[in-house]
């Protein structure tokens, strides 16, 4: 587990933190330094070895807490609003080592944030709670694309509809492919009501939002976007 505020013994170095749970543990010395030397270079932060917490950034107290927290090979890594105490572009070098040691470790990795930014980083899938129970469950992209009201509250916005007439779908598009807004708008009759941009991962997606009145061209418009493997979402009912 990491957390918040980092949670390192600020009266030992950057090793002993590393160590400290191979030595509750009764690893072995040899054991122990190839091990604190292997998570170090992995979160790269080998030339602070033997420095004090004291001295070091709040990215860097971090990287040390993540280092320490995978000293036992765990299979799960708790991340408690790891970055609420980070700086905008402290924050971002943390999300980036965390999916890497989640590509390079097979690691699955529990976030708990109130920072949507980081949901849309590193997350695959998001389970949102309100009043101690889950309100909405499912990858990150559906829950953005769907706009459950519980979403809605974290944001600090409205679920609006939109003043329009016919079925109402939402789609994203990555960067390569914003050429099928115009190919939707015309092959389909479609108004765009809306268009933003937001990365998921650390890729830049747009979210598009259209209307359709005729019921077959919104078929077939929904057809199409499952044929280019693209992520949407219909309103249940015309707004």
């Amino acid at each position: 587990m990491i957390f918040q505020q980092f949670s390192l013994i600020e009266r030992r170095s950057v090793y002993k933190n590393v160590a400290l749970p191979m030595k509750c543990w009764k690893y072995d010395k040899e054991r122990i330094d190839k091990r604190v030397h292997e998570l170090l270079e992995l979160v790269d932060i080998t030339d602070k070895i033997n420095d004090r917490p004291s001295v070091l950034s709040g990215g860097q107290k971090q990287r040390v807490a993540i280092a320490r927290a995978l000293a036992l090979d765990s299979n799960l890594l708790l991340c408690d609003e790891a970055t609420s105490a980070l700086d905008p572009k402290t924050t971002q070098s943390v999300l980036r080592l965390l999916r890497d040691i989640n590509q390079k470790l097979g690691l699955t990795i529990i976030v708990v944030t109130h920072q949507m930014e980081v949901v849309r980083e590193v997350c695959d899938t998001i389970s949102i709670l309100e009043n101690g129970k889950i309100a909405a469950s499912g990858t990150v992209k559906d829950i953005f694309l769907q706009k459950p009201p519980s979403l809605m509250t974290l944001l600090g916005k409205e679920d609006h509809k939109f003043a329009c007439a016919g079925e109402t779908v939402s789609f994203l598009l990555p960067a390569d492919r914003l050429n099928m807004i115009p190919m939707v708008a015309n092959t389909f009759a479609a108004d765009i009501l809306a268009t933003n941009t937001s990365d998921y991962k650390g890729v830049p997606f747009t979210e598009v939002t259209v209307s359709v009145k005729e019921q077959s061209a919104a078929r077939k418009m929904k057809e199409t976007l499952t044929r280019e493997n693209l992520a949407w979402y219909a309103e249940s009912e015309a707004c």
